[in-house]
């Protein structure tokens, strides 16, 4: 095993500032865990003087990465040829205006996470996610969001700035998988992945191509309530302070709701001529986003029995219907067509039919084996960076290069920053060291205590494998497809 390479730039990360104030973040969970809870955090702004010290101008504005490498030298050494290229691709796309920074691993998802080859057709094969996303209020909307750390380094005029997290993204590819490399002399196998398109395509995820739209609130539900109809709902707000409490454990303990915050990339979403933000906001106020249920029985059955439900469920609806989602402004066509939703495929990609051989074809759910960067971009020259996935990350925040631009005719001017500020509640919240008793909701519904065969279970629940060559997980990759009980 060769150990972590410790490149010399991130020796000008090393300082220790001390914190001007606290902002809320949010640190995603490893997708490997299940649905592990995420973890909600304080962090700290630094003094301009200590700003001073990062130096950031002294290093090219570009992607770079740290590799962590369990192979042997050899292929190590070829994973690391392919992610120095893909930085330099990504690189040539996206102007970064502040350096961003990729922890990658090259390791066994089997030895690490017991996520092993299942009778050699299926295997997890990468994933990448944000390392910290900042709780901010965007001023054009009002609304909530989290930034993710790498987007939110591009925002120059932003003060205080964060005490930035060493890494701006998070990267796991499993060294199980049947990977072609950038270097390789030989052509490609069919059965191999190129593992310079999945970089690409993964990173991406981590700049901020993600949405906080998920069926996790309707899979905690469900066992309370026979015959539940599906529904989404984006993410839901854990702010600090928190009085310690069990979450969805026991259903005789008191459970807040704050409210649900997005990404920026939802802002952009839209399916006929409803905003998702709007439904958000909507969402949000169930309880005027600062009600502390009884018990998580009285929480299900005021759900239940409201309009939010009813909306919700709509929306499950609009988003596993092929075509019914697009991203506003930018021309793309959202990945609905998978039923049931899949978090992590099902809005988070881009249409597979429409865009699987298009000059877009990168964030597609799910990629050919068999087929490298170096074949598609004979058919598309600009590379694995289309123009249209450039629009949306200008849409979000991300300046493009302008010898790009150019080359794609994209006006350079579509970048859009709106002014932000970090978040924090307008009043006391309830089940906080500012609330800690409050007045408790009460509901009468369907709910009722689970029992044990209600229950879902992850050793019978059916995963479903789809048909392609891999698929994401936020962002998960698994090949090939079939229909597989755990």
């Amino acid at each position: 095993m060769r150990p972590p390479s410790y490149i010399w730039w991130f020796s000008l990360l090393g300082a220790s500032f001390v914190s001007a104030s606290s902002i809320l973040c949010h640190e995603p969970a490893n997708p490997q865990h299940g649905r592990a809870a995420s973890s909600w955090q304080h962090c700290t702004t630094m003094p301009a003087h200590a700003e001073a010290r990062q130096r950031f101008d002294s290093i090219p504005k570009q992607l770079y990465y740290e590799l962590y490498c369990e192979a042997n030298d050899n292929v190590c050494d070829m994973v690391n040829a392919t992610l120095a290229q893909a930085s330099l691709l990504i690189s040539n796309v996206i102007q970064f205006e502040t350096p961003v920074f990729a922890n990658v691993s090259f390791l066994s998802f089997c030895s690490h996470y017991g996520n092993c080859m299942v009778n050699k057709q299926e295997v997890t094969i990468g994933q990448a996610y944000p390392s910290l996303s900042y709780l901010m209020t965007d001023h054009s909307d009002n609304m909530t969001r989290m930034y993710p750390q790498a987007l939110l380094k591009q925002f120059k005029d932003l003060r205080p700035k964060p005490n930035w997290a060493k890494y701006d993204i998070i990267a796991q590819f499993n060294q199980e998988a049947n990977w072609y490399f950038a270097s390789d002399d030989s052509p490609i196998g069919p059965n191999q992945i190129d593992l310079l398109r999945t970089v690409c395509h993964e990173m991406m995820h981590g700049l901020g191509f993600v949405t906080s739209w998920s069926d996790d609130l309707f899979q905690e539900f469900r066992p309370y309530v026979d015959n539940l109809t599906p529904f989404l709902t984006p993410m839901l707000l854990q702010p600090p302070k928190q009085v310690d409490r069990p979450s969805f454990s026991k259903t005789d303990c008191p459970e807040p709701f704050w409210g649900f915050v997005e990404y920026p990339m939802d802002k952009f979403l839209q399916y006929e001529s409803t905003s998702l933000s709007n439904m958000t906001r909507f969402l949000s106020t169930w309880g005027n986003a600062n009600v502390m249920f009884r018990s998580l029985i009285d929480m299900v059955n005021s759900w239940t029995t409201s309009t939010y439900l009813t909306r919700a469920s709509a929306l499950y609806q609009a988003c596993t219907t092929n075509g019914a989602v697009t991203l506003a402004g930018v021309g793309l066509t959202m990945e609905t067509s998978l039923h049931p939703y899949v978090d992590g495929s099902s809005l988070a990609h881009v249409d597979y039919s429409t865009y699987v051989d298009s000059p877009d074809y990168l964030m597609t759910y799910a990629g050919k084996s068999g087929i490298t960067v170096a074949s598609m971009t004979s058919q598309y020259p600009a590379g694995p960076v289309g123009p249209h996935l450039v629009q949306a990350l200008q849409a979000i925040g991300y300046q493009g290069h302008p010898e790009y631009l150019s080359l794609q005719s994209i006006a350079p001017n579509n970048t859009r920053r709106p002014i932000l500020s970090y978040w924090s509640p307008n009043v006391p919240l309830v089940g906080t060291a500012d609330d800690p008793n409050p007045s408790q909701s009460t509901a009468s519904g369907p709910a009722r205590t689970p029992t044990a065969s209600s229950e879902p279970s992850t050793s019978s629940a059916a995963r479903v494998i789809l048909p392609c060559s891999f698929f994401c997980i936020i962002c998960s990759f698994v090949i090939p497809m079939l229909l597989i009980h755990a």
